[in-house]
């Protein structure tokens, strides 16, 4: 029999223990995925990252939950992450097992309203199958809007990008990286979930930015790399080739 519309706003901890659920089988494994991280749980349950580490702690409090420091995808650092408790596991199948038949309403990402149950929202939503996240996108008339939850996503992205950015280019404003600010963003590539392949990418755009300081440290090793190419008063093939490199890589211009 299904419910009626679900008007119910889920907790915090209701949200975190649906999300858990779902990674009970990593609690023996040596190398597990950032989803069971504090930065994993936020954006699976769609809270602000200020918000996660009180209701984490009443649940530790509650023996709902274990935390074990550990090898995780992607990341250099062993770091914190959050497994439920036997006694935790149990309280999150109960409250699973008493909403997958609530009835919603999903706000489809062309703009059409469909009547389904929270079980079956990933048939309409095409691979959005947690079950933490839909409870935590429900509003108070039990629609979910999965444009909206897109929208929300892309920017979350966006804004980590932006400030990684901002970071790296201050950590290159003299035209060079120290090791102290090397560990200091690497410690926010982690904590933001910045790829190596963004890094590269990000770090490339601000050195072949010829209105940054470090444009500056491009034509001095431009300079050194065409005195050494002229030592002999001739610059060979393989010499222009690797001038023509630096040049490109700086977007350095011939005056």
């Amino acid at each position: 029999m299904i419910k009626e519309v679900c008007k119910l706003r889920f907790t915090v901890e209701e949200r975190i223990l649906l999300h858990l659920l779902d990674f009970t089988h990593y609690r023996s494994k040596i190398e597990v995925p950032k989803s069971i991280t504090q930065e994993g749980i936020c954006n699976n349950i769609l809270i602000q990252r200020k918000h996660l580490p009180r209701s984490l702690k009443k649940m530790e409090e509650k023996n709902l939950i274990e935390i074990k420091t550990t090898h995780v995808k992607g990341k250099k650092q062993r770091i914190k992450t959050y497994y439920l408790t036997n006694r935790g596991e149990l309280k999150a199948f109960d409250l699973r097992e008493s909403i997958i038949n609530f009835k919603i309403i999903v706000c489809d990402k062309k703009g059409f309203l469909i009547e389904t149950t929270i079980k079956d929202v990933g048939k309409i939503a095409g691979g959005f199958n947690s079950l933490a996240k839909i409870v935590s996108c429900i509003n108070s008339e039990g629609i979910v809007d999965l444009k909206k939850i897109e929208k929300n996503e892309k920017k979350e992205i966006s804004d980590r990008l932006k400030i990684y950015k901002k970071a790296l280019e201050q950590a290159w404003d003299d035209g060079k990286i120290t090791k102290s600010e090397h560990d200091l963003l690497l410690n926010l590539r982690n904590s933001l979930n910045i790829s190596e392949k963004e890094h590269l990418k990000i770090e490339k755009q601000i050195l072949k930015n010829p209105n940054h300081k470090s444009s500056s440290e491009a034509l001095k090793i431009y300079k050194i790399a065409l005195e050494q190419a002229l030592a002999d008063n001739k610059i060979s093939a393989d010499e222009k080739a690797i001038l023509d490199k630096i040049k490109e890589e700086f977007s350095i211009k011939d005056s």
